[in-house]
């Protein structure tokens, strides 16, 4: 059972397109992370890293700009 249509094109497109943006920035940290039996966690501890180095330019760099 697939939750996307496999047959289209354009979908696939998609689905590839984004594997191969996200790929090389999940997979150290799903080396660095433990098994966890099939749930994948790496995309929240991807977007908490993010959080974190954006916090940090803006405690250092602000501009007056406002997040």
């Amino acid at each position: 059972m697939s939750i996307f249509n496999t047959q289209n094109r354009i979908i696939i497109a998609i689905y590839f397109g984004t594997k191969r943006l996200t790929d090389p920035l999940l997979n150290p940290i799903r080396n660095f992370l433990p098994n966890l039996g099939g749930i994948d966690i790496s995309p929240v501890v991807l977007i908490l890293i993010l959080y974190f180095i954006r916090n940090l330019l803006y405690e250092y760099f602000y501009l007056g700009i406002p997040i």
